[in-house]
């Protein structure tokens, strides 16, 4: 259930951010993270997750305030996969 809203709001995410390569690059990220837990890859998953961090984590010129939508949404699904994967183990 994740995945998919993960896909629709992945634009969403990433609206504030004005640099349009950065934007390109969080959407894109965040679509990819979608991609790995729809196909149920853990490892990928944490992948996906570890780079759009990284992405992130290093946007020259662009404030906080840009990112931090994406960097909320991240948070978010990364308790989630923690509550899933301690659940299910």
């Amino acid at each position: 259930m994740l995945a998919p809203e993960l896909h629709d709001a992945a634009d969403v995410f990433a609206q504030a951010v004005t640099r349009p390569l950065l934007r390109t690059q969080a959407v894109l990220a965040v679509d990819g993270l979608a991609d790995q837990l729809l196909a149920g890859k853990v490892v990928g998953s944490r992948a996906a997750l570890h780079q759009a961090r990284l992405i992130l984590a290093d946007p020259d010129d662009v404030s906080a305030i840009e990112v931090d939508p994406v960097n909320l949404a991240l948070d978010y699904v990364e308790r989630r996969m923690n509550e899933i994967l301690n659940s299910s183990g």
